[in-house]
């Protein structure tokens, strides 16, 4: 998921090509809804996109969290 985030950003600032799959993922976030490659990495919801980054940052500092504790 981050490296197609970094790609994305790359793409949209015309460093690099727009791919297939980022141009996918392009179309998702501007629709607000997860991208169907990152489905697998998800937990299974209808919630929005907003609501699924927020989840990955809160599960992000649970791991940080575990590391240095």
């Amino acid at each position: 998921m981050w490296k197609s985030l970094n790609e994305l950003k790359q793409a949209l600032n015309d460093q690099i090509s727009f791919s297939f799959q980022l141009d996918e993922i392009n179309k998702y976030f501007y629709h607000e809804q997860i991208p169907l490659s990152w489905r697998s990495y998800t937990p299974q919801t209808k919630e929005s996109l907003g609501n699924c980054i927020e989840h990955f940052q809160r599960r992000n500092q649970q791991y940080e969290k575990w590391i240095h504790d």
